[in-house]
């Protein structure tokens, strides 16, 4: 767990109400005690710097900054032994290497490193340096918008999602169609995969291709999601999986629910078999249609089964979204899919 920080040049130009900030920000880093801003946010923690040392408002000492320029400052500070309280960590053109030798010097410590955060893909960046990150992160947006979008960064890392159980009701090939395999930038692990549904509505959670087949080896960067037109969630809206590319973001899923971003390599798209999937919910079927592939596994209570293993009764897990959507994004009105 990190925490957030916002440096008091930005509050200056910016001028957010503390209302806006507090819960999300864990502290105002401040350049000076003079400063008079401090007195709008009486409810967020103010630090100061003095010749290094990082004070909180009482003057207490709580940490101290070194700035990394070369080598020999990096070596200096792999040297260099701090017991506790923060470590705010400077560097000048290069960043991930020395944040990555600081995070596994002190891991299991009571040191809390931290870093500035140039922009929102630094922010990122920050969060999963050796899949620890950084314990906390000064941010300098310089508008209301940017800060916000810091925000929602944050949020999207730790947010989890409700999975329930749906009912297999049919399941039948349909000949053949283009599917989509979205291929991360990332080695998915047992049970994640991608939530993927015909409607907004609900959506079912198709593994990664982690398991070994008879005829094909592990690709666990890769989940064959199905047909291009299918929805699949990410984040708070949708996207069609026509939509994705080389680039984009998309959200993988655990069987828990908790959700994390991962970039797309590629996405491949060719003509294969497919077989519509109907699952019961509330007295409604919903369908989603997948290549009928033993490549492609549905999660369930049990870990998970080949699509050509899948039998009606048997029970999955998804999503079930109650919002209508246009153009990805919830809306409040009636929309049916079927």
């Amino acid at each position: 767990m990190y925490n957030l920080f916002i440096s008091s040049s930005s509050l200056n130009s910016i001028l957010i109400d503390e209302s806006k900030i507090k819960g999300n920000i864990d502290g105002i880093f401040v350049d000076s005690p003079e400063n008079k801003l401090i007195e709008s946010y009486p409810l967020i923690p103010k630090y100061f710097l003095k010749n290094n040392h990082i004070l909180d408002y009482d003057g207490n000492q709580i940490g101290k900054k070194i700035e990394i320029t070369d080598p020999k400052a990096m070596e200096e500070a792999l040297i260099e032994e701090v017991k506790d309280g923060i470590l705010l960590v400077e560097t000048l053109d290069w960043k991930i290497i020395p944040l990555e030798n600081l995070i596994a010097k002190y891991d299991g410590s009571e040191v809390k490193i931290i870093a500035h955060a140039n922009s929102v893909e630094d922010f990122k960046i920050l969060k999963g340096i050796l899949e620890i990150g950084v314990g906390g992160i000064v941010i300098s947006p310089d508008s209301e918008d940017e800060l916000y979008s810091y925000f929602d960064s944050s949020l999207i890392s730790e947010e989890k999602i409700t999975l329930e159980s749906f009912e297999v009701s049919s399941i039948e090939p349909i000949g053949m169609g283009d599917r989509a395999c979205v291929d991360t930038n990332s080695i998915l692990r047992k049970g994640e995969g991608m939530l993927v549904g015909s409607t907004s509505q609900l959506f079912v959670l198709v593994e990664a291709e982690v398991h070994k087949s008879g005829y094909v080896n592990p690709r666990p960067f890769r989940v064959n999601a199905g047909v291009v037109s299918l929805y699949t969630l990410n984040g708070q809206k949708t996207n069609y999986l026509s939509e994705l590319e080389a680039g984009s973001e998309v959200s993988i899923v655990d069987r828990n629910g908790q959700v994390r971003k991962e970039r797309i390599a590629r996405v491949k798209i060719e003509r294969r078999p497919m077989i519509l999937v109907k699952l019961k919910y509330d007295q409604r079927e919903y369908s989603v249609v997948l290549q009928d592939a033993e490549t492609v596994r549905l999660v369930n209570n049990e870990g998970s089964l080949p699509i050509n293993e899948i039998k009606v009764g048997m029970m999955v897990f998804g999503h079930i979204s109650k919002s209508a959507r246009h153009f990805g994004m919830k809306v409040d009105e009636f929309v049916e899919e079927k």
